[in-house]
């Protein structure tokens, strides 16, 4: 991925108290679920084993907190 890339994810669902079970659609249609992964993967954006971000269903891609944003209300 492009190192400026940002992944976009709309109709957000879940929550808790922990934020653990929480999926969404970005902007290819691609279903991303946040995942605290404690270095498991490297960030496909920056490189960096990912601590805290999201892990996507479609094509196993991980990437940092920091290249995400959400749009549209959480529900």
């Amino acid at each position: 991925m492009a190192k400026d890339k940002r992944i976009v994810l709309q109709d957000v669902h879940g929550g808790g108290e922990e934020m653990t079970l929480l999926d969404g659609v970005d902007q290819d249609g691609k279903v991303w679920v946040y995942h605290r992964q404690r270095g498991k993967h490297m960030c496909a954006i920056c490189g960096v084993p990912v601590m805290d971000g999201w892990l996507c269903f479609d094509n196993g891609d991980a990437v940092c907190m920091e290249h995400v944003t959400i749009v549209g209300k959480m529900q």
